[in-house]
């Protein structure tokens, strides 16, 4: 699950544009953003729009009772745009049939697995397996009504991670690694040889939109009990070496991750380790991570070289309602001091400085934000529509 509200990102052909307080758009963008389906009839100049529930009826009074009309997740409804249903077996296991030619018995996907997902920028199949339960990503060609095998079902988890549908984190042999998808095809680009990828408390953080993306650039990785980063195309950007990443024990404001567009557009990302040094008097400390002292560093995701320096706590703030990161320093004397991260370190000069909220914008772009599990959000007035649907 990529993570509480699940999106994904299509490219459409004829733009969207807003004029007189009205937005035109394609019938294409229209059905993608709105999960619809349009049928127009130029002889009897009239249009039907097809919901996916009404769909769903259409499809059962089809096939008949062995498509699946309740408890469905979301993703799998938007088969039916495609003239594709899932349909369930007596034996409890689902595979996918083709309402529009319908034939019985002739089906797109055999009931034999125990769980599909329908990723559908990509057109691809998450499936489970039912007899080993293993994972797989199949290829839905749905001009010619057929599947073709992309990943072999191999895997332990298959998670998507890219808002595209394009990279995945999979696990095999109860380890991590990651899977990219590109032009039809599939290649490993980081091997099944780390212990997590992504963190579990990512809410934590308002730099990560889900578990797996810091700065919505940046994967965490962890191996042999230390925490590094990989990029998107699966490059380790930095080897794990560290033994806490983000900076979440701190008093002095939120929890921080990473510092965004710090260093020409490059985020600094937060590590933490324990002191080299320790004090013979001070108490021992808790091996739970949550109270254990660290100290926290600033790192270059790219360049890999520190930010300035090693601080007690990084955490984030609200100064003249813009974000900020501090870092808090206790020097040998005792005293403290406090730093804005901004003030001091950013490149070019403070006065260049852009917003720091992190998240991916779509600017004067033609494309269609496809949403499921949240409420409707307003548009503005560029090349760019983002629809959303409920999740009922």
């Amino acid at each position: 699950m990529l993570s509480d509200y699940e999106y994904e990102y299509f490219n459409i052909e004829g733009g969207v544009i807003y004029e007189n307080n009205e937005i035109y758009a394609t019938q294409s963008a229209i059905e993608l953003g709105f999960n619809v389906r349009v049928l127009v009839d130029e002889k009897n100049k009239t249009v039907k729009i097809y919901t996916l529930d009404g769909l769903s009826n259409v499809a059962a009074g089809i096939i008949g009772d062995t498509v699946v009309t309740e408890n469905i997740a979301y993703y799998n409804k938007k088969l039916l745009k495609y003239g594709y249903a899932l349909v369930r077996s007596s034996s409890g296991d689902y595979g996918i049939q083709d309402y529009n030619s319908y034939q019985e018995g002739n089906y797109v996907l055999s009931c034999k697995y125990s769980d599909i997902k329908f990723i559908e920028g990509l057109k691809c199949l998450i499936v489970t397996t039912s007899d080993k339960h293993e994972m797989g990503i199949l290829k839905l060609n749905v001009d010619v009504r057929s599947v073709e095998t992309l990943v072999d079902p191999v895997y332990q988890e298959i998670n998507q991670i890219a808002d595209d549908g394009s990279l995945y984190g999979v696990k095999q042999s109860d380890k991590y690694g990651l899977l990219k998808i590109s032009e039809g095809k599939a290649e490993t680009v980081l091997k099944c040889e780390y212990q997590t990828i992504g963190i579990e408390n990512y809410s934590d953080y308002e730099e990560m939109e889900n578990r797996y993306l810091i700065d919505s650039k940046y994967i965490p990785v962890k191996r042999d009990d230390k925490w590094g980063i990989a990029t998107l195309d699966g490059k380790l950007s930095i080897v794990p070496q560290y033994e806490k990443i983000g900076c979440n024990s701190g008093e002095g404001g939120k929890p921080a991750i990473c510092v965004p567009n710090l260093k020409n557009g490059v985020a600094g990302i937060i590590f933490g380790s324990t002191p080299t040094t320790t004090d013979p008097n001070a108490p021992v400390q808790n091996d739970n991570n949550d109270n254990q002292k660290y100290v926290y560093c600033l790192v270059n995701a790219e360049t890999k070289q520190k930010i300035g320096f090693d601080a007690e706590e990084i955490y984030s703030t609200t100064i003249n309602n813009e974000r900020e990161y501090v870092m808090k320093i206790v020097a040998t004397d005792g005293s403290t001091h406090r730093i804005n991260i901004y003030d001091a370190y950013m490149e070019p000069a403070r006065a260049n400085k852009v917003n720091a909220t992190s998240g991916t914008g779509n600017n004067n772009t033609n494309t269609v934000k496809n949403t499921t599990n949240t409420t409707n959000t307003t548009t503005e007035p560029t090349n760019t529509v983002t629809n959303t649907t409920t999740n009922n």
